[in-house]
């Protein structure tokens, strides 16, 4: 019990001691599990720690966060491409769990927590050799947006970031489950939440053409021309729309 009060008393530190105190617990962690190479059952004690103290400090202001984040998402990195994968999939199951409580705090106009947040799934899913975590990662995104979409403001971008990643994969599972979420859950049902953030519709465009120029699945590349087609309409919907106000208040065009 009073270890535990070690971690969960961290949220009393001050902004310095914070950061010293969680690089000197990621560095255990990097060491308990490279020396448990490719065991089924990976020590993973200090990750896990690392994992509560992100969740006891998330309330901490963006000057203190932010140099905080740094370490863990960093730390997150490397570990959620390590070779063994019982450990990668507790990464990132931690790193969603903890997504899902930080995409609750709302984000503030010109700030973009939730980017940073986001980051290290882009980097896992660049940076993995297994299609079975890529899935996992698109899974964590589906799981977002089914239940957080109304929260999503800069998360879109890292997470359509992803997504222009996997378009471009060689296995078709993927390539189809990337299609069906940009389509299905993104394009269709929160397609004026992705215009409204800066960046984020370009990278929406750029999900459908990679999948467009994935010539291996040419089905899915016709479908991903359709899908362009109808965003072009809705885009030219909302100008329409958008003109008819300015006409209807009497202001030039």
């Amino acid at each position: 019990v009073q270890i535990d009060r070690i971690f969960t008393n961290s949220s009393n530190l001050s902004g310095n001691a914070i950061v010293d105190f969680i690089n000197s617990l990621t560095e255990v962690s990097f060491e308990e599990i490279e020396s448990s190479q490719n065991a089924a059952t990976p020590r993973m004690f200090s990750l896990q720690k690392m994992v509560d103290v992100c969740y006891y400090n998330m309330d901490r202001i963006r000057l203190e966060w932010t140099p905080l984040w740094a370490v863990m998402g960093e730390a997150f990195n490397k570990i959620a491409t390590n070779p063994n994968l019982a450990v990668v999939f507790f990464a990132i199951d931690s790193l969603r769990q903890l997504s899902m409580r930080f995409l609750d705090i709302e984000e503030l106009s010109g700030f973009e927590f939730q980017h940073d947040f986001l980051k290290p799934f882009e980097y896992v899913v660049q940076n993995t050799t297994d299609d079975d975590v890529q899935e996992m990662c698109i899974e964590c995104f589906r799981n977002f947006i089914l239940t957080k979409s109304s929260k999503i403001k800069s998360g879109w971008k890292p997470i359509l970031e992803s997504l222009q990643y996997t378009a471009k994969s060689s296995v078709e599972s993927i390539v189809l489950k990337t299609y069906q979420l940009v389509t299905n859950d993104i394009a269709k049902e929160h397609f004026e939440s992705v215009l409204a953030q800066d960046d984020s519709f370009a990278e929406l465009v750029g999900v459908f053409r990679e999948i467009t120029k994935n010539k291996k699945y040419q089905k899915l590349s016709l479908h991903s021309l359709e899908a362009l087609k109808k965003i072009t309409q809705k885009i030219a919907a909302i100008c329409f729309k958008e003109d008819s106000k300015q006409l209807l208040h009497g202001k030039d065009l």
